[in-house]
Protein backbone atom coordinates (compact mmCIF):
# COMPACT_ATOMS: atom_id res chain seq x y z
CA UNK A 1 0.00 0.00 0.00
CA UNK A 2 1.46 3.59 -0.59
CA UNK A 3 0.34 6.92 0.74
CA UNK A 4 0.97 9.95 -1.13
CA UNK A 5 0.77 13.83 -0.08
CA UNK A 6 -2.96 12.41 1.64
CA UNK A 7 -4.41 14.89 4.62
CA UNK A 8 -7.93 14.03 6.96
CA UNK A 9 -8.50 11.15 9.29
CA UNK A 10 -6.94 8.29 7.13
CA UNK A 11 -6.46 5.09 7.92
CA UNK A 12 -5.69 1.76 5.70
CA UNK A 13 -4.68 -1.75 6.60
CA UNK A 14 -3.08 -4.52 4.95
CA UNK A 15 -2.80 -8.34 5.80
CA UNK A 16 0.37 -9.10 3.07
CA UNK A 17 2.72 -6.25 1.95
CA UNK A 18 4.39 -3.28 3.13
CA UNK A 19 3.26 0.18 3.89
CA UNK A 20 4.67 3.24 2.38
CA UNK A 21 3.88 6.69 3.37
CA UNK A 22 5.21 10.13 2.13
CA UNK A 23 4.54 12.71 3.84
CA UNK A 24 4.44 16.23 2.48
CA UNK A 25 3.90 20.23 4.03
CA UNK A 26 4.85 20.99 8.21
CA UNK A 27 2.49 18.52 10.01
CA UNK A 28 -0.59 16.40 9.60
CA UNK A 29 -3.58 18.66 8.49
CA UNK A 30 -6.35 16.39 10.13
CA UNK A 31 -7.13 13.80 13.10
CA UNK A 32 -5.01 11.36 12.20
CA UNK A 33 -2.45 8.57 10.32
CA UNK A 34 -3.05 5.27 11.14
CA UNK A 35 -1.96 2.75 8.94
CA UNK A 36 -1.34 -0.91 9.82
CA UNK A 37 0.13 -4.40 8.07
CA UNK A 38 0.39 -7.84 9.42
CA UNK A 39 3.13 -8.85 6.94
CA UNK A 40 5.57 -6.14 5.49
CA UNK A 41 7.82 -3.38 6.49
CA UNK A 42 6.23 0.47 7.16
CA UNK A 43 8.16 3.27 5.60
CA UNK A 44 7.28 7.01 6.31
CA UNK A 45 8.93 9.22 4.84
CA UNK A 46 8.74 13.01 5.54
CA UNK A 47 10.60 16.33 5.41
CA UNK A 48 12.99 17.30 7.84
CA UNK A 49 11.12 20.17 9.28
CA UNK A 50 7.58 18.25 9.62
CA UNK A 51 6.04 18.21 13.35
CA UNK A 52 3.79 15.27 14.57
CA UNK A 53 3.64 12.76 17.14
CA UNK A 54 4.81 9.44 16.13
CA UNK A 55 3.66 6.12 17.31
CA UNK A 56 5.01 2.93 16.22
CA UNK A 57 4.73 -0.67 16.69
CA UNK A 58 6.57 -3.83 15.38
CA UNK A 59 6.06 -7.34 17.06
CA UNK A 60 9.01 -8.96 14.83
CA UNK A 61 11.21 -6.51 13.63
CA UNK A 62 13.06 -3.13 14.02
CA UNK A 63 12.44 0.40 14.53
CA UNK A 64 14.74 2.47 12.21
CA UNK A 65 14.80 6.70 12.51
CA UNK A 66 16.59 9.48 10.83
CA UNK A 67 14.87 11.65 13.53
CA UNK A 68 15.94 11.77 16.81
CA UNK A 69 14.20 10.35 19.29
CA UNK A 70 13.40 11.45 22.89
CA UNK A 71 11.71 9.66 25.01
CA UNK A 72 11.58 9.23 28.81
CA UNK A 73 11.50 5.27 29.75
CA UNK A 74 10.29 3.94 32.93
CA UNK A 75 8.98 0.24 34.07
CA UNK A 76 9.32 -2.30 31.14
CA UNK A 77 10.52 -1.53 27.91
CA UNK A 78 10.15 -3.11 24.84
CA UNK A 79 12.15 -1.85 21.66
CA UNK A 80 9.39 -2.04 19.33
CA UNK A 81 7.28 -0.01 20.40
CA UNK A 82 7.93 4.09 20.40
CA UNK A 83 6.18 7.09 21.17
CA UNK A 84 7.87 10.29 20.43
CA UNK A 85 7.42 13.86 18.81
CA UNK A 86 9.16 15.02 15.90
CA UNK A 87 9.72 18.78 15.29
CA UNK A 88 7.13 20.50 17.95
CA UNK A 89 4.61 17.43 18.12
CA UNK A 90 0.84 17.66 16.78
CA UNK A 91 -1.31 15.00 15.19
CA UNK A 92 -1.05 11.79 15.72
CA UNK A 93 1.22 9.19 12.48
CA UNK A 94 0.76 5.83 13.77
CA UNK A 95 2.17 2.81 12.11
CA UNK A 96 2.01 -0.59 13.22
CA UNK A 97 3.54 -4.05 11.82
CA UNK A 98 3.41 -7.79 13.05
CA UNK A 99 6.19 -9.57 10.98
CA UNK A 100 8.38 -6.36 9.65
CA UNK A 101 10.36 -3.61 10.45
CA UNK A 102 9.15 0.46 10.65
CA UNK A 103 11.70 2.95 9.07
CA UNK A 104 11.27 6.56 9.34
CA UNK A 105 13.05 8.60 6.73
CA UNK A 106 13.76 11.96 5.95
CA UNK A 107 13.04 13.85 2.68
Amino acid sequence: MRLTRVAGDVSGQTLNGGIQVELTGRTWEGGQLDARTTNGGVTIAMPDNYSAHVRTETMNGVIDSDFPVSVTLQGRIRPQNLDFSVGSGGPLIHVSTKNGGVKLRKI
